[in-house]
């Protein structure tokens, strides 16, 4: 059995919640790239440091960060398409912590533009800071990886 490539994007995903990496990784699955918020996002805007305003550079690059804050979000789902042409998933785990809503409402077109456009499949995971929710996690991504 080769192990699933997945791509995780979505919330911040760091100390407690990276139980979501851990998870992947006892199913047999193998990370390949993070497009969250504490992945290769903020690595994606550009600072054109030869425009003379510094500081209006400097806001300008942060109001193009591709975060489900900023409506339309348009960059990150050119992020989603880079990465997915670079890396090769075979999925997409899209990690929603509990506090984060936007990432929750911009989720469902997550979904179908990684299924429509890409033919990958796509797992939603709502999740917290506890790990009262792990195994249930764990059955979920073991049940998602059976299907690739």
């Amino acid at each position: 059995m080769h192990s699933p490539r997945v791509l995780v994007s979505g919330c911040p995903v760091g100390g407690d919640a990276a139980k979501i990496f851990r998870v992947i990784e006892e199913a047999e699955g193998v990370v390949v790239a993070m497009e969250a918020c504490s992945g290769m996002k903020g690595y994606s805007i550009h600072i054109d440091e030869d425009s003379g305003d510094l500081i209006a550079a400097l806001a300008q690059a942060y109001l193009k960060i591709p975060c489900s804050c900023m409506t339309p979000n348009q960059g990150r789902f050119d992020t989603l398409d880079e990465m997915i042409g670079r890396f090769r998933p075979n999925a997409v785990i899209d990690v929603i912590l509990q506090a984060c809503h936007s990432y929750n409402i911009e989720s469902h077109r997550i979904e179908h533009h990684v299924r429509d456009k890409h033919h990958l499949q796509f797992l939603k995971v709502e999740t917290d800071f506890t790990e009262s929710d792990r195994a249930m996690i764990k059955t979920r991504v073991q049940a998602f990886f059976e299907s690739i």
